[in-house]
C-alpha cells in the first residue's frame, strides 16, 4: 500500500471533478513551472552573462525535455491514483483526456509514460476493474 498523496484510500471514493483538479495541481502546474521556469531562467542569464543563441536554445529544449521527463513519471502515479479513487473510470478517461492530462489509450504519447513494474502490475488490476464494470461498452 502507498503512503501520500498517492495513498490508495479504496473505502472512500472522489468525484471525476475532484480527481481532474488534483491531476492538474500533480501533474500540468508543475510541468508549467518546470518549463517555463527554465526558460525564463536561461533568458535571465542570457541578459546577465549574455548566453550565446546555441547556449540558450539549449536551455529550451532542455525545459521541454525535463517537464516531459516529470510529466512521464509522476502522470503514472496520478493515473493509478485516480483510477482507484473515482467511481466512473470512464468520465474520469474522457474528462482527462479532453482536459489534456492524459493522451488517449495507445497513443505514442501515452507510451511516454514511464512505468515500474509495480505501476504495471496496478495498472492491470484497474484494467480488469475497467473491463468489469462494461468500460467499453459504455
Amino acid at each position: 500500500m502507498q503512503k501520500g498523496i498517492f495513498s490508495n484510500n479504496m473505502s472512500k471514493t472522489i468525484s471525476v471533478n475532484e480527481a481532474i483538479s488534483k491531476g492538474h495541481r500533480m501533474v500540468t502546474y508543475p510541468v508549467y513551472v518546470i518549463m517555463f521556469g527554465i526558460m525564463g531562467l536561461s533568458v535571465f542569464l542570457q541578459k546577465k552573462l549574455c548566453f550565446s543563441f546555441s547556449l540558450m536554445a539549449l536551455s529550451f529544449l532542455s525545459s521541454f525535455i525535463f517537464a516531459w521527463l516529470y510529466w512521464s513519471i509522476v502522470i503514472t502515479k496520478w493515473r493509478i491514483w485516480a483510477f482507484y479513487n473515482v467511481d466512473n473510470m470512464y468520465e474520469l478517461h474522457n474528462k482527462a483526456v479532453s482536459g489534456m492530462l492524459i493522451w488517449e489509450r495507445g497513443s505514442f504519447f501515452e507510451k511516454t509514460e514511464i512505468r515500474t513494474k509495480k505501476d504495471k502490475k496496478k495498472l492491470k488490476k484497474i484494467g480488469l476493474r475497467i473491463t468489469e464494470s462494461n468500460f467499453f461498452n459504455l
